[in-house]
């Protein structure tokens, strides 16, 4: 009786180790496709927030703001750009 349990218990154990495998395996690939979606993306917003400092920088963009307020949007870009993980000073004129 206990030779019966323990092939028995053995099959479980076989079954259960190819779903793990097979997760493990479809883990692995949504994983490889997250990294290259964050990458591609990451790019891309790195080259907007390029974009808008050059932008920002050569036109004045906000004249109608005082200072103060333009110096609170440089550092919510600045904010922005650390929270994504991206290399950007918004640099102050």
């Amino acid at each position: 009786m206990t030779d019966d349990r323990y092939v028995s218990k053995t099959k479980d154990r076989k079954v259960w180790i190819k779903k793990r495998d097979h997760l493990k395996a479809q883990q692995a690939e949504l994983e490889a496709q997250m990294t290259d979606f964050i990458a591609k993306h990451e790019a891309e917003l790195n080259a907007l927030l390029q974009d808008y400092v050059a932008v920002r920088n050569q036109t004045g963009m906000f004249p109608f703001l005082s200072r103060g307020w333009e110096l609170i949007i440089d550092d919510y870009m600045n904010t922005l750009a650390a929270k994504l993980d991206l290399n950007l000073d918004v640099a102050r004129a």
